[in-house]
């Protein structure tokens, strides 16, 4: 069995390649009727700097960003022999100001409901497009290595207002800045067979 259970790097670049490749193209490039992603990446909103928006924390929006939660062994579904299951799980982060909000057509969206309803749609689809993730290759110290099982999971979306009780951390605090931006979470599970 290996002792290098920790393949989140791995896994993430391989959920930033999904989306890249499956996202909109208005999100990833500059296009008239949508706001381009400024940042694509591995992070936590508690790694960053949450400064007020004249200190240049808007600068990186919008954003999506990907971090671990945990991982633990599923002995249920580890298999014979020296195989060991591993789910992975995860945390996507969208962060969005009012004003990089838009319809379907293009339109400016002013209901901010709508708008983390709509954006939750298209990363989702993005997301979950390939339960295969594009099966990257994960390096291990186990002979027999790692791979991805074909599947990532949805666990949850978080597309309220923050406030709530129960509301994914990192929509809170973007709630608890009072400022004209807003972030969705979306939790996540991948599982990794070792050995």
């Amino acid at each position: 069995m290996a002792n290098d259970l920790v393949y989140t790097t791995q896994l993430i670049d391989a959920v930033l390649k999904e989306l890249k490749d499956n996202l909109p193209a208005g999100w990833i490039t500059t296009a008239s009727g949508e706001a381009r992603l400024k940042t694509l990446e591995h992070g936590a909103l508690s790694d960053w700097v949450v400064a007020p928006p004249e200190d240049g924390f808007v600068a990186l929006l919008p954003a999506i960003i990907v971090r671990p939660f945990d991982i633990t062994d599923d002995r249920a579904n580890a298999g014979t022999g020296r195989m060991q299951m591993l789910d992975n799980a995860f945390r996507l982060v969208h962060i969005r100001c009012f004003d990089q909000c838009y319809t379907s057509s293009g339109a400016r969206e002013w209901n901010m409901t709508k708008a983390r309803a709509r954006y939750a749609k298209i990363i989702g689809k993005a997301l979950f497009d390939d339960v295969y993730m594009g099966n990257p290759t994960l390096t291990s110290s186990d002979a027999a290595g790692a791979k991805v099982v074909p599947t990532i999971m949805f666990r949850s979306w978080d597309i309220g207002t923050g406030l709530d009780d129960g509301s994914a951390e990192e929509v809170t605090r973007i709630a608890r800045m009072r400022q004209q931006m807003w972030a969705i979470a979306c939790d996540f599970e991948i599982k990794v067979s070792v050995g």
